[in-house]
């Protein structure tokens, strides 16, 4: 099953009586607590904060995937033990216990029984200038193993054609960086929760603009989603020995007219 929609409570002890002020999901917020609020997301992780008159608290994280949510670290929301997922939080002396339940599910695609699990996968991701021929601006690859329920990753980024990049991948929310000394990616290693779970691979790019790095885009690559211990490249496709990659393109965040993300994120040991 996947969710759909869900809602949210927060048990607190150390808040002041302040009212909050406005609240932000990510980087879109609002003051008018009246009217439904509507934002447009990747998928990717979204971040709730409530802005009150002297500081501001972050309430809780929620990922996306397509159209359904999922908890952080990789928890998939079910009808019998993961209807609700609760997170404590201690920040600037406020303990926090957020509950996150699930309020919709809609059935999610069959995959076929006895496919292998994938071990390895491989990611390249390219920056294609549309001006110019398609002439490729930047790389970068990564391989990501799968040992067990932990993931860990490495890779390279190389500019092109007078172009410098650094890159971050995440893996959820654990981090893979680079650095603009060194073309090399390295990952913290990160841990699946048992049973079914869903590793959503994002990508940052950061262009290299006189002395500093300019944002240039973020977006998915791949998913390592775990369904019955089988591992897909989304809900009712497992990597197979003949379909063994997802493929996923995209406009650029700073340079939509001309500039197109193109991305693989294949299987490559079973």
């Amino acid at each position: 099953m996947e969710c759909y929609s869900f809602s949210s409570y927060i048990m607190n002890s150390g808040f002041t009586n302040d009212s909050a002020t406005s609240y932000c999901v990510s980087e879109i917020c609002t003051s008018d607590f009246s009217q439904p609020f509507e934002i447009p997301i990747k998928n990717t992780t979204l971040e709730v904060t409530a802005f009150f008159p002297t500081y501001s608290f972050g309430l809780y994280d929620i990922s996306v995937d397509d159209e359904s949510f999922y908890g952080e670290e990789g928890y998939l929301f079910d009808q019998m033990e993961n209807k609700c997922l609760s997170d404590f939080y201690n920040q600037t002396n406020l303990e926090t216990t957020t509950t996150q339940c699930c309020t919709s599910f809609k059935a999610a695609p069959v995959a076929p029984i006895n496919s292998p699990k994938c071990k390895k996968f491989q990611s390249r991701t390219s920056i294609l200038d549309l001006s110019n021929n398609f002439k490729v601006l930047g790389t970068s690859t990564m391989t990501f193993e799968l040992d067990g329920s932990d993931i860990t990753g490495n890779g390279t980024v190389v500019g092109s054609n007078g172009n410098e990049y650094i890159v971050t991948y995440y893996v959820d929310d654990s981090t893979c960086n680079g650095h603009p000394e060194s073309n090399n990616i390295t990952c913290r290693p990160y841990t699946l929760p048992d049973g079914d779970s869903l590793a959503l691979i994002r990508v940052l790019f950061m262009e290299l603009n006189g002395s500093r790095y300019d944002y240039n885009f973020d977006g998915m690559i791949g998913r390592i989603l775990i369904r019955n211990s089988e591992t897909l490249m989304e809900e009712g496709k497992p990597f197979t020995t003949t379909n063994n990659c997802f493929y996923i393109n995209y406009k650029s965040d700073s340079n939509p007219l001309t500039q197109v993300i193109t991305n693989s994120f294949c299987c490559t040991q079973f």
